[in-house]
């Protein structure tokens, strides 16, 4: 008796055959290359032929088996837990890492516990496998050459392209090749350790399996970060998934047949993305003309990450020579051999003029001697203008970044380049055809003969061509998966770099990827109109090439800039004169004889720092303030990160680390629950989720108490005023064991601090807005105080932009805080972001004032605040920068000059622009109040979240309101939502606007959105619906929004989810039944009845989350099928959740108190609400168990949801937006109880969701 087991990888096939005593007889390992069932069959074949009649067991698992016999298929986790025991009896965590997967498995000998990877693929083999074919290296050199190296350049980890990117950087600087193999080998264990072991135990011997643990360079990376455990990887590293699916199959007993262990051809169900069509191939020609000795020439370069472009032009503005090059990480290298063509082929040329531009712009210049250096959007639009008077739009996409440039009669009016993820770009494409086997050249074409494009998605590379790969084994055709990619760069260039800017009438695309029909075809799909820019290939390079002439022949000047330099160094005193008030009399001295508090310098430290020395000096301790951000607490944060929250929070454990480091006693770490802001007109000014919690959190994380260092963590709820923030340190100094009235004079001196701090700030302020001219372009530095004094933060931009001559100053010095928010931007809760709001509309009003807004990485507020100063500065120019620990400053110089070349070149002026946003006529926070209009005519629709949404609609209409529940979510209104996002917004949000926007809104529409009133971003999607319909022209169509905070002023709501919650613990095909009802209490008894008799509240599985997730099919409901084959599914009750809010919010709930023990009290043994307790003591009980987690945090229903995830003894998974900062906090905190599962319309976290219920 022998047993099979195959393990389908995302990049290749592992098979072995074990004997009755399962000992190895055989294993195959061979990279598929796409081809999947051509190489399976291959081994089937050989076994086949070698083992004919002898195997009686068989079994499958993998990234690729959807379409396998099912009977086959085995669990991932399980088959490599089961072969790692075999071979490896002791081991007791696995390290996995494959093509396209990996995970960490720790307690592998008591009750495993795993992790995997979902939302990045970055850090796996493919990952290491694009870089190592860009720097032309095989696998098998790389022992060599790691034991070459002498150096480990830091690259990031994260993201391929962004490690592409990091590549040519260090190889800019010289770096060895054998140092940057080291490099990336290091920086991908340390994103493995960050994203995937998290914070698991671990505990050796540790399994390194998977086909990366034959990489030398990896092995040796996870022995020098682990140096502590013990490691091994041995030659069946990538086989114990296979030997394991072999022995799970014996002991399923699942019989070996050969006629159906195989893939089956399942009827595809085609995707709707139309066929690609183009008309006009001629586009790809680049003319040029005979070259004239007696004429002058200049000559253009473009250095860019993928290709090198030299362009030379003649005087007469003709292109002569065009010269199209690989730069390969080699671009002086490149460049020189560009200019020797141009000599060799014209012996006698002279040029007149040199210009640079694109990412190597200012290296290349220094190098050759070029005359003139300009940013590569500059030259773009020249370039592109040249040929097309008409444009008003350029999509561009180079090989490493992309494009959208707005112009003007005057030039460039607005732009953007793509942020963080980088999919989508040329090199992207290439690497596809590579994995296709297809020509680069023949790509084009073959995407055009497509019938059926498929739908691929518009994630990440990896991600892509993880779906190429299931597209693959499903049996859809080349071309249609060719033609899909195409669609795919076309939707992450319009989703993840336009999002929701006005594209304009004449829109020319530009870049090396028209060279391909297929991408030419979609885009012109979308943009029927659109046209290829004349020299598509090499317009920066002539743009370059057409500004060194016209500076030549001073046809065309830039504006200069007169420098006074006096007033330059006056700007930036101010700036280190405020630094030397934040820190005062602090010199960092330590007295051993007393005990030291740490003070991170980190989020509100950056104002409350100098209080708090005052503070503890007062009390007798030493104060050790951790230095300024730099390279060493970005090491220390990226070690320790466990999961993607935005960089200032990140941060934050680097400067915790360090303090550690120094053996402190305490660290000192505020928690902001509520500020003050008088104009704000919301009910509570919250902190953000990560200000609110994220300091017990991290203090967790680095087990604090267990390295006997105490966490003082005052929570501030400034809300209550100067006397809060007293007693919150008083309560510190009671705790340290001091008497009141020491603890009084240390508040005393701490507050004194505080106020010389401010004082003196504000006074600096003043002096330098007094130095302001009238005729002086400002610019102002736009972002939250820690992101403008932390020099890694703010990317050093201060310094940069007043080495161009402007001045400088930031929001604090502007009196945003006056502003009033009532009319324009209610519900707008972050105290930050009502500052930064009303900082811009003073910057669109003032036509001195230019905004640079610094934004950062994976901050909800920041992901909705973006679409508030985008309506408000209109057609003001300003530049948003996103802020990330991967940023370039070649990225940042090029968006700075391109913005400053902008408003310099600009005639236009900017002058008595009224910024008030007035949206009072047709936004409604009272239902009552939009109920007293006339709404005979209107018919309010109701955003489908199922089954609640149908039920109020009946409520509704039933009294009389017409009303109408949205369509469901679908594909195509997915891809409307996100075409209006400008970062990392929720799919809670975008599906929002989608669902809205596909309604195609009529003039009598009016649309109904459920909100909070702090603090996750879900309070503000009905600001941003109302800020897309204005922008799409509905703005006649009303908004109204219902907060579940005011709930409590009406009973048909609570009658509305209790029949919501009880119709859930029916059967789904039992439920329409009883959807159309009216939930009256007469109906509710009746549904009460029925479920008594017919149904069952018992479930197995229990389902919670936001409930925009959860209750939006579209977005969970594959999920939930899934996970009803494991087992019965017991819902969250939104009437728990509405009635712990109303509670936290101290509302009059007794009513509804009484109403919910009345119907508990007709229900047979279990009950959906409440677990059949008293209610009022239940939600007492629910309160207590979310202190254990974190107290006084307003977010969304962030506390209900940490009560929930472990009351329960059940599997529990919630359901999330992907991004959500909530969920990212709750996933920091030790709970093994839940999984979280990040919903972003793709079902990329089922293998999760099966492989925890598989432990469970």
């Amino acid at each position: 008796m022998y047993i099979l087991g195959c393990d389908i990888g995302a990049s290749s096939i592992k098979t072995v055959v074990l004997n009755e005593k399962n000992e190895i007889l055989f294993k195959l390992y061979d990279l598929h290359k796409s081809a999947i069932e051509k190489v399976f069959n291959k081994h089937i074949a050989i076994v086949n032929k070698e083992f004919h009649s002898l195997i009686q067991y068989a079994g499958v698992s993998g990234a690729l088996i959807n379409d396998f016999n099912p009977e086959y298929k085995q669990n991932n986790i399980s088959s490599l837990i089961s072969g790692v025991k075999l071979i490896q009896p002791n081991c007791n965590s696995i390290i996995e890492i494959g093509g396209e997967s990996a995970s960490y498995i720790s307690n592998i000998q008591t009750k495993p516990k795993f992790s995997l990877n979902c939302s990045c693929a970055a850090g796996t083999g493919s990952f290491f496998e694009d870089q190592l074919h860009r720097l032309n290296v095989s696998l098998d050199s790389i022992e060599e050459m790691i034991k070459k190296s002498t150096t480990t350049p830091l690259i990031a980890g994260r993201c391929s392209v962004f490690a592409k990117t990091d590549i040519i950087h260090r190889q800019q600087e010289g770096c060895s090749v054998e140092d940057i193999i080291n490099g990336l080998s290091f920086s991908m264990v340390k994103n493995y350790k960050a994203s995937i072991i998290r914070g698991n135990t671990i505990a050796s011997p540790i399994i390194f399996s998977g086909g990366v643990s034959l990489n030398y360079g990896v092995r040796n990376a996870f022995s020098s970060i682990l140096s502590k455990e013990e490691i091994i990887a041995d030659e069946n590293g990538p086989f114990y998934q296979a030997i394991g699916t072999a022995l799970l199959s014996k002991r399923d007993k699942v019989n070996f047949n050969i006629n159906n262990f195989k893939f089956f051809k399942i009827p595809i169900v085609k995707n709707a993305l139309p066929q690609l069509v183009l008309k006009d191939k001629d586009y790809v020609k680049h003319n040029t003309v005979k070259y004239d000795k007696t004429l002058k020439h200049y000559l253009g370069i473009d250095i860019g990450s993928t290709s090198t472009n030299l362009v030379l032009i003649n005087e007469k503005r003709q292109v002569v020579s065009i010269q199209y090059l690989r730069t390969e990480g080699r671009p002086l290298e490149v460049v020189n051999i560009g200019i020797k063509t141009l000599k060799d082929k014209y012996k006698d040329i002279k040029i007149n003029a040199i210009g640079t531009t694109g990412s190597g712009r200012i290296y290349i210049a220094k190098q050759i001697g070029a005359k003139y250096v300009r940013d590569e959007i500059t030259a773009q639009a020249k370039g592109v203008r040249e040929n097309a008077l008409e444009v008003d739009t350029i999509f561009e996409i180079g090989g490493q970044d992309s494009k959208f440039i707005k112009l003007n009669e005057d030039g460039v009016e607005d732009f953007l380049m793509n942020k963080v993820c980088a999919a989508g770009t040329g090199s992207f494409v290439e690497e596809q055809a590579k994995k296709l086997n297809i020509p680069l050249n023949e790509y084009g074409p073959l995407a055009l003969q497509s019938k059926h494009p498929v739908l691929l998605g518009d994630r990440c590379t990896v991600f892509i061509q993880s779906s190429v790969d299931q597209s693959l084994s499903t049996g859809e055709n080349i071309d249609d998966i060719a033609s899909g990619v195409c669609y795919s760069i076309v939707h992450n260039y319009l989703h993840k770099v336009v999002g929701n800017r006005e594209i304009g009438d004449n829109i020319y695309l530009s870049g090396g990827v028209c060279f391909n029909y297929g991408i030419v075809a979609a885009f012109k799909h979308y943009f029927p109109n659109l046209k290829v820019s004349k020299y598509f290939s090499v317009t920066g390079a002539i743009g370059i090439a057409l500004i060194s002439l016209e500076e030549e022949l001073e046809l065309h000047k830039k504006a200069k800039i007169n420098i006074d330099e006096d007033a330059i160094e006056k700007n930036r005193n101010v700036f280190k004169e405020t630094q030397s008030y934040f820190i005062g009399a602090y010199n960092g001295k330590i007295d051993k004889n007393k005990k030291t508090i740490g003070i991170p310098r980190a989020l509100m430290n950056y104002k409350l720092f100098p209080m708090a020395y005052g503070f503890f000096k007062t009390l007798g301790f030493n104060v050790l303030l951790s230095p300024k951000s730099d390279e060493d607490i970005i090491r220390r944060s990226q070690s320790l990160a466990v999961e993607e929250t935005c960089y200032p929070v990140k941060l934050i454990l680097g400067h915790m680390d360090y303090l550690i480091e120094k053996k402190v006693d305490a660290i000192f770490m505020p928690s902001v629950y509520t500020m003050k802001h008088e104009n704000s007109g919301v009910e509570h000014d919250y902190g953000c989720v990560f200000m609110q919690g994220s300091a017990k959190v991290l203090g967790d994380l680095l087990d604090l108490k267990g390295k006997n260092i105490k966490l003082l963590n005052p929570i501030l709820a400034m809300h209550m005023g100067q006397p809060q923030l007293a007693k919150a340190m008083m309560d510190i100094g009671l705790s340290l064991g001091f008497s009141k009235t020491k603890c009084a004079l240390a508040m005393a001196a701490g507050g004194k601090n505080l106020l010389n701090f401010t004082t003196k700030t504000t006074k600096l302020g003043k002096q330098l807005l007094s130095t302001i001219k009238s005729d002086e372009k400002v610019l102002v530095l736009v972002t939250r105080t820690y992101g403008i004094d932390d020099d890694v933060l703010s990317m050093g931009i201060k310094d940069t932009l007043l080495n161009y001559g402007y001045k400088v100053i930031t929001l604090d010095h502007l009196p945003a805080h006056e502003e009033k928010f009532d009319d324009s931007y209610p519900n707008l809760y972050w105290p930050f972001a009502q500052h930064i709001v009303g900082g811009m509309k003073q910057i669109k009003e003032n036509p001195n004032l230019y905004a640079i807004y610094l934004t950062n990485h994976g901050c909800g507020p920041d992901s909705m605040i973006s679409h508030f100063v985008g309506e408000i500065m209109k057609d003001k120019p300003y530049l948003q920068i996103e802020v990330d620990e991967h940023y370039s400053s070649v990225g940042l110089v090029t968006r700075i000059e391109a913005f400053l070349s902008s408003i310099e070149n600009s005639n236009k002026k900017y002058s008595n622009n009224n910024a008030l946003v007035n949206i009072s006529k047709n936004y409604f926070t009272d239902m009552d109040k939009y109920l007293e209009k006339d709404t005979d005519s209107s018919i309010l629709n109701i955003v489908n979240y199922y089954p609640y949404s149908i039920i109020y609609s009946n409520l509704l209409n039933s009294k009389g309101i017409r009303t109408r529940v949205l369509d469901e979510t679908n594909s195509e209104s997915l891809f409307k939502g996100k075409s209006e996002i400008r970062s990392k917004e929720y799919s809670s949000m975008y599906s929002v606007i989608g669902d809205i926007l596909h309604s195609n809104p009529c003039i009598n529409d009016n649309y109904l959105i459920f909100q909070n009133k702090g603090a996750e971003t879900d309070g503000l999607i009905a600001r941003v619906c109302r800020t897309v319909l204005d922008r799409k022209g509905y703005s006649n169509n009303k908004i109204i929004t219902l907060s579940i905070e005011d709930m409590h002023k009406n009973i048909d709501l609570l009658y509305t989810v209790l029949y919501g919650d009880l119709l859930l613990t029916l059967d789904s095909e039992k439920r329409d039944n009883f959807i159309s009802n009216i939930p009256t209490k007469k109906n509710i008894e009746s549904l009460i009845t029925y479920i008594n008799e017919e149904g069952s509240y018992d479930y197995n599985i229990y389902l919670y989350g936001d409930p925009r997730c959860l209750f939006n099919r579209y977005l969970s409901n594959n999920y939930i099928k899934a996970i009803e084959k494991k087992g019965r599914v017991g819902y969250m009750s939104l009437t728990e959740n509405i009635l712990f809010i109303l509670k936290e919010n101290n509302r009059n709930i007794d009513f509804f108190i009484e109403e919910v023990n009345y119907f508990n009290s007709l229900i047979n043994n279990k009950s959906p609400i409440c677990n059949k307790e008293e209610a009022n003591s239940y939600l007492i009980n629910l309160q207590d168990e979310a202190d254990k987690s974190v107290k006084q945090f307003s977010t969304l229903n962030g506390r209900f949801r940490m009560a929930k995830a472990t009351e329960k003894g059940l599997p529990s998974i919630q359901f999330s937006p992907m991004y959500e900062n909530l969920s990212i906090l709750m996933e920091m905190m030790p709970n093994e109880q839940f999984i979280n599962i990040s919903i972003d319309g793709s079902n990329s976290e089922m293998e999760k969701i099966e492989t925890y219920l598989e432990f469970k």
